[in-house]
């Protein structure tokens, strides 16, 4: 993971270096020392007004800082394909590669830089290759150019593959050859797309967010500089315009001008100036520092923050009218978010200093997680629109959780090198790892986990518990390791069965086949093993977990046992089986059986035979969980849902023969909403069949 490279000295003064209580504990070691972040330069304010509001503001440590990132990410990221929390606008919030969606990617690729969890970054590659690497539809409107900014990331730091950007050239070309010249005043006449006429160019405080980042990197990945070209002279065209120099603010746009707020104040919208000030923060991240052009943007982003920060409420936010202030009550955190980010950034990058700006951006980044639901989901986020307006807790939008994001990436990336600096190590979470392990202390359950998923199987003590060798699914939306942490919880009265943040086992098994158990199949009838009788692990703790599980169970056939190798990569939602059957001590041709429960067909089933696939789909607690078992297409004999209404008997069974020598080849898993990459069915049923169809079967 590369930091960056702080201009401002770290400042060691006893104000600055308590930042959280594990700086606390490591560095400061003095009862009287202040552990609080302090300032005295904010204006308008009383020195004791001052000091009450700062002894409330503290930074935890950067792990606890990417912890919480990561909380409200794996909320949204499941969710992004539904929306189904959001009222008002929904369809243009699931509109692909617009706006709304694109700042939610664009704070996505921050986390997925700094977070060890791969999803993040495999979301995205996902999506790209599903839209083709386009922009929104319409190229040159600056809105449905941000996607840009995803994607050249995505090809500078992912897969350096030309047909990434090559859709973001072109359409960035054909810009610069139309060259256009209109006026920037914002009127109501729009053309065929129903853009602005013009939004041909960005004449609207939005769109300095949404386009010049995506020019200029553009540029620094292909080293062309006429994309940065571009940018800087449309970039200052619309500051001269909108920028006003009395209030040191940028209107929305030129309608604006002329506009007054509830409270008779001259209306600039929070979230409006947002993206100008944010702006500004992400298109300098990719400009040289002795360009030219960024002299003009760090001079304006200075008065800027300054005038922004004499505006910042008491609770931490900004008011969605900005000169409105303590008038207007309620909290906003599209707007704060988009603050608090170019802050944070302003300091890191050595343009703001400590002094002056850290308490206004650890109170910003204060008010936002005192707005994070339990569950992660992220409050008091206005609605889409172009001015003030109403707000509640229970609000949410993807633009406002990207903005969460890019402020946390940034108080991150401050933390951490703070914590470098003075030398101090912090605590980080398990592990992360391919593990499995007996688990005597329960009843003798064999669990095994990756960076993905979680499974259990019993053993000897399970025997007459009504549970036999179907496969449980434990639902984890972390990426380190949980088994150990989960039972050591469960002594302590904790339950896994409730979800605390890290995912649960809502999952059912009982005598089913769960996630893709085996059974004898004879006569229309299934005859499974009770419990494993013995285990033996190959290889566990790092990239990779291989073991085996023996079974033996009497058959009308005989006595059956099945030497059950499992193996689990890191990254694979899907365990692979290597089983050996036989017959009375002999290797033998068997009709096997491998089941997916239904849930007494609460799951709805889908099959695709040519592809060797079975899989269900269902909601578990309002989320999504698809489960599956795929194998080698040609060995499939058939594929039949049988329902009943009987406890833990419908399934969807895949038959299959072992060879002569009793061999048996099988792929089984799970895929949970919560924990990102499948949010709906049809995903996860196009994973399966890809896997199923490019896996190279033994």
């Amino acid at each position: 993971m590369k930091f960056k490279k702080f201009t401002s000295k770290f400042n060691y003064r006893v104000k600055f270096a308590c930042l959280s209580a594990a700086l606390l504990l490591s560095a400061c070691g003095s009862a009287d020392t202040d552990t609080h972040i302090s300032s005295d330069t904010r204006s308008g304010t009383s020195e004791q007004a001052e000091s009450k509001v700062q002894a409330e503001q503290t930074l935890a440590a950067s792990n606890e800082i990417l912890a919480a990132m990561e909380k409200v990410a794996n909320w949204q990221l499941p969710r992004v394909e539904s929306l189904q929390y959001i009222q008002f606008k929904r369809m243009e919030s699931l509109e692909p590669r617009r706006w709304v969606q694109s700042v939610f990617y664009t704070g996505l690729k921050n986390i997925a830089e700094r977070s060890n969890n791969p999803a993040y970054a495999q979301w995205i590659g996902y999506k790209g290759n599903e839209w083709q690497w386009q922009l929104g539809p319409v190229p040159y409107f600056g809105d449905d150019q941000l996607i840009a900014d995803t994607y050249v990331w995505y090809y500078m730091n992912q897969q350096n593959n030309p047909e990434v950007i090559a859709a973001t050239k072109k359409a960035f070309d054909d810009v610069i050859a139309e060259n256009a010249t209109n006026d920037l005043a914002f009127t109501i006449e729009v053309d065929e797309n129903l853009v602005h006429l013009c939004q041909k160019r960005w004449c609207w405080a939005d769109a300095l967010f949404m386009a010049p980042p995506s020019w200029l990197a553009l540029s620094k990945a292909t080293g062309d500089s006429k994309y940065a070209e571009y940018a800087h002279r449309e970039m200052q065209a619309t500051l001269n315009y909108l920028y006003d120099d009395h209030y040191d603010l940028v209107y929305r746009d030129s309608r604006f001008k002329e506009i007054k707020g509830d409270f008779g104040e001259q209306l600039f919208w929070a979230r409006g100036t947002g993206w100008v000030f944010a702006g500004l923060a992400r298109s300098m991240e990719y400009m040289d520092k002795k360009d030219p052009n960024r002299a003009i943007y760090e001079k304006l982003f200075v008065k800027m923050a300054r005038k922004l920060k004499s505006l910042q409420k008491s609770d931490g936010s900004w008011a969605m009218s900005l000169l409105a202030q303590e008038k207007s009550p309620l909290k906003e955190t599209s707007g704060t978010g988009l603050l608090t980010f170019a802050f944070a950034w302003g300091i890191n990058d050595g343009i703001l200093s400590e002094d002056e700006f850290l308490s206004t951006t650890v109170k910003g980044w204060n008010l936002l997680n005192s707005a994070v639901h339990p569950d992660g989901k992220l409050g008091w986020v206005q609605a889409i629109g172009a001015a003030p307006g109403q707000v509640s807790k229970d609000d949410s939008q993807l633009y406002g959780v990207g903005a969460y994001l890019l402020a946390g990436s940034e108080i991150y990336d401050y933390m951490r090198s703070r914590e470098q600096e003075a030398g101090i190590k912090i605590t980080s979470n398990p592990p992360i790892r391919a593990f499995a392990r007996y688990v005597p202390e329960r009843i003798d359950d064999f669990t095994w986990e990756n960076d993905k998923v979680a499974f259990r199987v019993y053993g000897p003590a399970a025997k007459g518990s009504g549970i036999s060798s179907g496969v449980d699914a434990w639902l984890k939306k972390v990426d380190y390791s949980i088994i150990d942490k989960w039972y050591n919880d469960h002594t302590k009265g904790i339950s896994y069965h409730e979800d605390s943040g890290e995912g649960y086992d809502p999952y059912h098994v009982g005598d089913s086949r769960g996630v893709g158990g085996t059974a004898i199949w004879l006569d229309g009838k299934p005859y499974a093993a009770e419990h494993w009788s013995n285990y033996k692990v190959h290889e566990t703790g790092e990239k990779t977990n291989r073991f085996t599980l023996s079974y033996q169970w009497d058959t009308p056939l005989g006595k059956v046992t099945e030497e059950k190798t499992i193996t689990l990569k890191m990254h694979e939602h899907l365990y692979h089986v290597n089983s050996i059957f036989t017959l009375n001590g002999k290797p033998a041709k068997l009709p096997i059986a491998i089941g997916i429960t239904t849930h007494d067909g609460k799951a709805k089933v889908y099959l695709n035979k040519e592809a060797g696939r079975i899989s269900a789909w269902e909601t578990i607690d309002n989320l999504g969980l698809g489960t599956a078992a795929i194998m080698k297409p040609n060995l499939v004999e058939d594929i039949l849902h049988i329902a009943s209404k009987d406890k833990d008997e419908s399934h969807i069974w895949m038959f299959t023969s072992t060879d002569a020598k009793g061999n048996l080849e099988y792929k089984a898993g799970f895929g949970w909403q919560a924990a990102g990459l499948f949010g709906q069915k049809e995903t996860w049923n196009s994973y399966l069949d890809s896997t199923a169809l490019t896996y190279e079967w033994q």
